[in-house]
């Protein structure tokens, strides 16, 4: 059974997925989680090392991310419940954002190759908020200062293209500006929970 959670930066992704771990642990509901790719191993490390080289072509590194990627849904066989944070509709959304025809093509291929998720969830938030939170920690990452303060309505354009693919691809929608981090990881608890059993 895999469960997707999407979000765009700042839009409570990480904390709420910890909390939905948290709750599945207090159930006793056995559950693997990841981040970026499915088996977050050695294809994993490579996705990493690939993604924060800044000695790598551009076009290079999207072919090494692609392929990896491409590995990763050939070996992901699920025995329990699988929480991924974030995948490869972040990558189509970059692409598209790129405005490469070709890599966005390579992604989609790669969407339809990923094993159908049981629940998917955007987590969306409004811009303002989300800039104080980035405020609020201190952030030294220079990925979150080109977003929030040097170029923001890229980084607008970038979160309305991930609404819209996800809405396209049938994402459920929990916007975390009105709802508590304890009400958006209960919400997708409960999902998980009445799917499981029904499954």
């Amino acid at each position: 059974m895999l469960v997707i959670i999407e979000g765009i930066d700042f839009s409570g992704k990480t904390t709420i997925t910890q909390k939905v771990k948290d709750i599945l642990d207090e159930k006793h509901i056995k559950y693997d989680w990841s981040t970026t790719c499915l088996n977050y191993k050695l294809i994993g490390k490579i996705i990493s090392i690939v993604q924060n080289s800044t000695h790598i072509n551009k076009n290079l590194k999207s072919l090494i991310f692609k392929i990896a990627i491409f590995i990763d849904t050939l070996h992901f066989s699920p025995k329990k419940i699988h929480l991924q944070e974030s995948y490869i509709i972040r990558i189509l959304n970059h692409d598209l954002i790129e405005g490469n025809l070709f890599w966005s093509k390579v992604s989609r291929f790669l969407l339809r190759r990923t094993p159908r998720a049981s629940l998917s969830y955007l987590l969306i938030c409004d811009f303002d908020i989300r800039k104080k939170r980035y405020l609020y920690n201190k952030s030294n990452d220079k990925r979150d200062y080109e977003k929030f303060i040097k170029n923001p309505m890229k980084h607008k354009q970038t979160e309305s293209n991930l609404n819209k693919l996800c809405k396209e691809y049938n994402y459920k929608i929990i916007d975390t500006s009105i709802l508590s981090v304890e009400q958006s990881a209960t919400i997708i608890v409960n999902d998980i929970v009445r799917s499981y059993h029904n499954g």
